[in-house]
């Protein structure tokens, strides 16, 4: 999940800070909710899979009624937070454009 912008996407490499912001808060707001949340159950029914499990089966199962159960271990809501907060506080402290920055004294 992230936020873009139309201005964002047509100059892929850079995003602005109203797009910086939007997935700062976004991390942040999931972090939150994580910290509230033991563990989600998904509707969607679960297919047999064959082949090596993939990461997600580290903190996915599968329940009797074949639901998958995410269960995220209590250190990814709190990495959550921090990421998005750490974001979050980065685009509020930029410099906006075309500011010059403030003069050095001279000693």
């Amino acid at each position: 999940m992230s936020v873009i912008c139309s201005e964002c996407r047509r100059d892929i490499g850079r995003l602005c800070k109203f797009c910086v912001l939007a997935n700062g808060l976004a991390v942040l707001l999931i972090g939150v909710v994580l910290v509230f949340v033991d563990r989600f159950v998904l509707s969607t029914k679960a297919e047999p899979t064959v082949g090596p499990p993939k990461v997600e089966a580290l903190w996915t199962t599968i329940d009797a009624d074949r639901h998958y159960v995410y269960d995220p271990p209590d250190w990814v809501a709190y990495a959550a937070i921090s990421l998005g907060a750490v974001v979050t506080l980065y685009v509020v402290a930029l410099p906006k454009k075309g500011h010059e920055p403030p003069p050095e004294h001279a000693h």
